[in-house]
C-alpha cells in the first residue's frame, strides 16, 4: 500500500522535473502542471482530478438522484436540502477506496465510492491536507 506521504513525494518529485520552486510546507503545482505531467507510477493508487465530494454517501446518493446535467446546480440543491455545504466539487489528490453503495438513476446505475482525500489542488498549488474520508460517485461497471 501506498501512503500519502509517498504521493506528495511523487508530487513534489514532478515539481522538482519540472523546475516548479516550492515554499515550505507547499508545493507550488499548478493545475496545468498536473494536467501536462507525466503520469504518476502506476502502482500508486491515488488519483488528482476535480471530483464530487460529500460528506456522507447518503447525501452522494441524494446528488445522484437529483444530477439532471449541470453538476453545480445539483451541488446547490444538496447544500440547500441539507442546510449547509455537505457537498462540492473540488479539485484533489485522493485514493479511491470501495464502494459503498449503489443508485439506480435515470441514466443507469451510479457506484457510491468512499474516497479519501490527500490535498487540495489550486491554481496556486497542491496544499497537503489531514487524510479525510468523503464520498465520490462513479459510474456502476453493472
Amino acid at each position: 500500500m501506498v501512503t500519502h506521504e509517498q504521493v506528495l513525494g511523487e508530487i513534489r518529485s514532478l515539481a522538482r522535473e519540472n523546475g516548479v520552486r516550492a515554499p515550505a510546507g507547499s508545493i507550488a503545482l499548478g493545475l496545468f502542471l498536473l494536467a501536462t505531467s507525466p503520469a504518476l507510477p502506476q502502482e500508486a493508487p491515488h488519483r488528482t482530478g476535480t471530483v464530487l465530494l460529500c460528506e456522507t454517501k447518503e447525501q452522494a446518493a441524494v446528488y445522484a438522484i437529483y444530477y439532471r446535467g449541470d453538476p453545480y446546480e445539483t451541488v446547490v440543491r444538496v447544500n440547500d436540502d441539507a442546510g449547509s455545504a455537505v457537498c462540492g466539487l473540488l479539485s484533489v489528490v485522493y485514493v479511491p477506496g470501495k464502494i459503498v453503495a449503489t443508485v439506480d438513476t435515470k441514466d443507469g446505475a451510479t457506484d457510491v465510492q468512499e474516497v479519501t482525500v490527500l490535498a487540495l489542488v489550486s491554481a496556486g498549488g497542491v496544499q497537503q491536507v489531514p487524510p479525510s474520508k468523503q464520498y465520490t460517485l462513479i459510474q456502476s461497471r453493472d
